[in-house]
């Protein structure tokens, strides 16, 4: 019996463990398969993330490999429908291998999924665009897409500046100089904004009305800048802007007795006087150029008694008693 005991012991221990390996050898091959399966699904998986795929297209675009970008900025946007900064790398990678084109037709689809409250952004998307078809020398296209920026952001000084270089290309001074003021109103510092003002306004021919209205302006210009003058006791300014007044409206009434009062403010009662007995000269029933008239010749005659009377010599006349 113990013999048999012993032959039987070690045998079952033999035959339970070559009856267990075969299914605990299939279970690693099958562990080992799910973890390699796992690892390349997550490589997969990353490696096609949004994040992976812009990062990918980032470096070839800044690597100046513009086509691997196109490739990559498109593999994003395809997968990814919605998100505007892959269509945006489209649009400058398509640029810059040439396709002017398609880097329209990316602006394009960037402006459709913009949101109605990016207004700003929308009026960055429109420039690009049109800066393309100012490439493209289409010159309409730009002039309606610059519009439209400076209608969604009025404050972008680019739209502007833009549009009015658009209108000079297009042979339309009036609207450039319009443009090009709006965008100097903006940036008053900008001197290509200065400068295109200066430019446009030399191709520009005013009309007989533009001319009468300008005219009329430097007029009431004049007047407006010569009273201030008179009321700080400025009279040297204020006799040059009566006079530059004058130049406009020869027979004014204001402006003569303006100048009047500042070149009695100068001491020059005799000038002051000739500017009164014009206005009477043109319309001798004046009430304001008779009353000035009168108190002007008052005070002259009383300088002129206050002014001692020289004698041939030079030396003062006695005083007769």
């Amino acid at each position: 019996m113990k013999n048999r005991r012993r032959t039987v012991y070690p045998e079952g221990r033999r035959i339970g463990f070559r009856g267990n390996r075969k299914p605990a050898l299939i279970l690693c091959i099958v562990m080992t398969l799910i973890a390699v399966t796992g690892v390349a699904t997550v490589r997969h998986v990353r490696r096609n993330s949004y994040d992976a795929l812009m990062a990918e297209a980032t470096q070839h675009y800044e690597e100046e490999r513009h086509q691997p970008a196109l490739d990559a900025y498109r593999q994003a946007s395809e997968r990814y429908p919605g998100r505007i900064e892959p269509i945006l790398g489209m649009a400058g990678s398509a640029e810059r291998i040439g396709e002017v084109e398609l880097a329209i037709d990316a602006y394009r689809a960037g402006l459709e999924i913009l949101p109605d409250d990016a207004a700003p952004f929308r009026a960055v998307l429109l420039c690009e665009r049109g800066r393309l078809y100012v490439l493209l020398k289409d010159w309409e296209s730009a002039q309606r897409d610059f519009e439209a920026a400076a209608s969604f952001d009025p404050t972008d000084f680019n739209a502007w500046f833009s549009l009015g270089a658009v209108f000079e290309k297009r042979d339309m001074p009036q609207d450039a100089l319009t443009a090009y003021r709006r965008a100097l109103d903006l940036s008053p510092s900008s001197d290509a904004a200065e400068e295109a003002m200066g430019r446009v306004s030399a191709l520009i021919v005013p009309s007989e009305e533009d001319l009468s209205a300008m005219q009329e302006q430097k007029y009431a210009e004049a007047v407006q800048v010569g009273n201030i003058a008179l009321k700080l006791k400025r009279y040297d300014e204020a006799s040059k802007r009566f006079a530059e007044a004058l130049i406009v409206r020869s027979d004014d009434v204001d402006a003569w007795l303006g100048f009047a009062d500042a070149r009695e403010g100068l001491g020059d009662l005799a000038g002051a006087i000739s500017s009164c007995e014009r206005i009477l000269k043109k319309d001798p029933e004046n009430p304001d150029a008779q009353e000035r008239l009168l108190l002007l010749q008052e005070k002259a005659a009383e300088a002129a008694k206050k002014r001692p009377s020289r004698s041939r010599s030079g030396r003062s006349a006695p005083a007769q008693s």
